[in-house]
């Protein structure tokens, strides 16, 4: 009986530490994208990167740089797991430029994320 008992014991313990894991794994990659706005010269350099809950889920994504209300340029991409966007455009000295990145994951709408900087 003590052989059943240390079995079981061991079987539940190893079963508790899969399904830690597994969480641990799914929790992991629910990462907020990262959104990023540089400038070489008069060179605005972007990019962003989405992330998805699983390797699955399905993103679609839209990388728009603007100046005031006028939209300089947008880049586009879809994937699963996740994305990467990247582009570059001209731009002018002493300016502030906005960057924005307006995605979602498996059809749900997700919040834009927006960057802002100045052309120095």
């Amino acid at each position: 009986m003590k052989r059943n008992g240390l079995s079981m014991a061991a079987m539940v313990a190893t079963v508790v530490m899969v399904l830690t894991v597994s969480t641990y794994a799914i929790t992991a990659r629910t990462v907020n994208p990262v959104v990023g706005l540089s400038f070489q010269g008069t060179t605005a350099v972007c990019h962003a990167k989405c992330f998805a809950g699983s390797d699955n889920d399905n993103i679609q994504a839209t990388l728009t740089l603007y100046c005031g209300a006028n939209r300089l340029d947008s880049w586009d991409g879809s994937g699963k797991g996740t994305i990467s966007l990247s582009g570059t455009c001209r731009v002018e000295t002493g300016k502030q430029y906005k960057l924005i990145l307006t995605y979602s994951i498996n059809g749900n709408t997700k919040p834009p994320v927006t960057v802002t900087s100045k052309c120095s």
